[in-house]
């Protein structure tokens, strides 16, 4: 069994090593989890201009996988009394406010567990390092803007989980940091996880890249996360920790030593569908949920600077897999690298939008503009091909970093009946979604998870 383990460990980190040749990924660090065994190696290098291995212990940013964490201790709290799921924002933040009335006085927690808040929410504003950062952000939403209905469409949400940092000092009276710390990263013996660039100085640590225009990576700048998205994505681990991490998970909410950090009842609470988005997708409280096979599976990403990561649980077989990359172009080795997973040790395949024959006039109703406060979307028939340009004015990780240069043009195709099958260029072989408004018409297109509106 043991050399079964280890052929198909060596698999995966065959396929992980020709991904980094073949998308000028720099660096990865790969793990598994299977019968509370950890695997784990790390490929490639640190930073292409001072370049070190990767190693084991290698602390990646982990991105908005940190947003499980967040919605862990939210569950903590509700288990202790503290808070109530659905219980209104403004119950605990009483200072809290977007553009629209109705929605401040009436988003839960649980809206924001589970991205269904419904304004946008990539406002990244570096309100400082002080005490009082996550409750200056919490004023700074203010002003954003409704994209649909509360509660009605699922759209990613940056700042909800930002606003359940502000929630956990609120209710705590300690920082995020400390109450994370001493609610979940200490019991759970997560020793390599830190929130701060200071911490991790003297360790191997990676950098993130960018796909350079001739080709190669070349190292992304900000490294760091400003203070007040550390709920949303600032976790800095190793795949061990991570791995830590999803074990508590599939153990129910117990610790290494046997301790009972969050009961039964609430860890499988978390694993419920809260919202359905789309076949086979749905999104629990704070975890993306799906099937591989008749499996339950859990999973969520995460993205800064460069740095690309994804975390798989499948809790009824006691497996984990974690694939952090410092590449803006790792989605890809991280996809290829699960898929492969899925099918070594499961013999199950993760479905993959198909592209089905269509006729231009099939996708005429798709033709328009769709808009967000950080970015717009085009969608026209270019040489009778259905031609998208997004045009993003979203500033990350803070709002002195200018806005990105347009992308290349995409080519989509009918996936399925509502679904957009990606054509090219770094997303291709995904899918994005058409959401339609209460009449029928079209109203949203959500790209990746995000939703822009149709005007």
């Amino acid at each position: 069994m043991k050399k079964q383990k280890a052929k198909r460990f060596e698999k995966l980190c065959e396929c992980a090593e020709q991904c980094l040749s073949r998308y000028h990924i720099p660096g990865v660090a790969i793990g598994v989890l299977i019968d509370g065994e950890i695997q784990s190696r790390g490929l490639g290098v640190t930073n292409t201009d001072h370049p070190l291995p990767v190693e084991e212990g290698t602390l990646f940013q982990i991105g908005s996988i940190t947003k499980t964490f967040t919605g862990t201790v939210i569950m903590q709290l509700v288990e202790a009394g503290k808070l109530e799921l659905d219980a209104a924002v403004i119950d605990y933040l009483p200072e809290f406010k977007v553009a629209d009335e109705a929605t401040s006085r009436e988003v839960t927690i649980r809206h924001l567990l589970t991205h269904l808040g419904g304004w946008d929410g990539d406002l990244f504003v570096d309100t400082g390092d002080g005490a009082d950062a996550l409750p200056k952000y919490v004023e700074a939403l203010a002003e954003c803007e409704q994209l649909a209905p509360l509660g009605s469409v699922y759209s990613y949400n940056n700042a909800g989980f930002s606003m359940l940092g502000a929630v956990i000092e609120a209710v705590t009276g300690k920082s995020y940091e400390e109450a994370m710390a001493e609610l979940l990263l200490d019991p759970l013996g997560l020793e390599n996880t830190y929130f701060r660039a200071k911490d991790i100085m003297t360790r191997s640590f990676a950098a993130g890249h960018f796909r350079a225009s001739g080709g190669g990576a070349t190292p992304a700048t900000p490294w760091a996360l400003a203070r007040s998205a550390f709920p949303a994505g600032g976790i800095i681990c190793d795949v061990h920790d991570l791995l830590t991490y999803a074990q508590f998970h599939i153990s129910n909410g117990q610790s290494r030593d046997g301790e009972q950090l969050l009961s039964s009842e609430l860890i499988k609470r978390m694993r419920e569908v809260e919202y359905t988005f789309g076949p086979n997708r749905h999104c629990g409280l704070s975890w993306a949920l799906g099937r591989v096979g008749d499996r339950l599976g859990l999973s969520h990403g995460g993205g800064t600077m460069g740095q690309i990561s994804l975390l798989t649980v499948l809790p009824e077989e006691g497996f984990a897999l974690a694939s952090f990359t410092n590449s803006g172009m790792g989605g890809l080795l991280n996809d290829e690298v699960v898929r492969l997973a899925m099918k070594l040790y499961f013999d199950d395949e993760i479905p993959r939008p198909e592209p089905v024959e269509c006729s231009v006039d099939d996708l005429e109703e798709f033709v328009g503009r769709y808009e967000r406060a950080h970015g717009d979307m085009e969608l026209a028939i270019v040489n009778g091909r259905l031609v998208a340009q997004m045009i993003s004015t979203m500033r990350f990780p803070n709002q002195d970093v200018p806005p990105p240069p347009p992308e290349p043009p995409l080519s989509l195709t009918l996936a399925e009946h509502d679904r957009l099958y990606v054509q090219d260029g770094p997303a291709r072989g995904g899918a994005w979604d058409i959401v339609r408004a209460p009449d029928g018409s079209v109203g949203w297109l959500r790209v990746g998870s995000r939703i822009f509106r149709k005007v």
